[in-house]
């Protein structure tokens, strides 16, 4: 419970940097002020939750720039990587921009595309972004820097937003499909995790794999326990647990869980 300083922090004292202001609102006048005072040249923001004021977007004299987990104007906003995993999208990337009064719709400067594999996680998609991102964003502020930067206007036609994670996007429905179930297991893992509910306790659901499965029975019901772990019933084919979390305790493999229950008429969400 002691507070530590950001890596960005950390980074700029090693470097012998003593500016550093860290403003909880960034529209308090005293705020604005003080950053204003700075006569900037570049202004950069990354996975920044506040949108700036317009005096502070026409403050820096060569221009205010952000960069996005996303590629635009596909899934602007405040959690791009979770909703483009429950998406099942097989293609994501970074994207740089010139920064707007409005979220994320500023024109591209850059962007870079990579594939998303099944496997991925929101803890290996974030990991990866960022240091696409990081690449990126170097290569893009010695392009401004020589002035040979790019300006693409986004297409507003096919905007999409990835609005901020709420509780509810946390709870695993077992009607669904074990692929849609499976896809939100991926966007909230490792945190905060998706969950169900077994004998009034919560049960977060870490890592999971779809099976094909043509049974018929209540979904959240047990299918068969695997070496692999146990299989549960879904809307559509059935999900193969492999990692969970039961309340209270430390994540586990789905088999040694599993191993301590032992019981064959399992129903999970109830």
């Amino acid at each position: 419970m002691t507070l530590s300083p950001p890596p960005v922090v950390k980074a700029a004292r090693a470097l012998g940097i003593e500016m550093i202001f860290q403003p909880k609102l960034i529209k308090d006048p005293g705020s604005l002020t003080r950053i204003i005072a700075i006569e900037a040249d570049l202004l950069v923001t990354v996975a920044y939750g506040q949108l700036l004021p317009k005096a502070l977007l026409h403050h820096p004299s060569i221009a205010a720039i952000n960069l996005h987990a996303s590629l635009l104007p596909r899934y602007r906003g405040a959690a791009p990587l979770q909703r483009v995993l429950m998406a099942g999208e097989n293609e994501t990337g970074v994207s740089i921009i010139h920064m707007v009064p409005r979220m994320d719709a500023g024109d591209i400067i850059a962007s870079q595309a990579f594939p998303v594999d099944e496997a991925m996680d929101y803890g290996t998609l974030h990991d990866l972004t960022s240091k696409m991102g990081a690449s990126l964003l170097l290569e893009v502020i010695t392009a401004i820097e020589n002035g040979v930067s790019m300006r693409i206007r986004q297409d507003e036609a096919i905007a999409s937003y990835a609005s901020r994670l709420q509780a509810e996007d946390c709870i695993i429905s077992w009607s669904d499909s074990a692929q849609a179930i499976h896809n939100r297991i991926r966007a909230l893992s490792p945190l905060p995790g998706a969950e169900t509910q077994l004998r009034g306790k919560r049960l977060k659901v870490l890592r999971s794999r779809v099976v094909e499965s043509l049974y018929e029975d209540l979904p959240g019901s047990l299918l068969e326990n695997t070496s692999e772990g146990p299989c549960f019933v879904t809307g559509s084919d059935a999900l193969l647990l492999l990692e969970v979390q039961p309340e209270g305790r430390k994540r586990v493999s789905a088999v040694s869980w599993f191993n301590g229950i032992r019981d064959s008429n399992l129903v999970l969400g109830r």
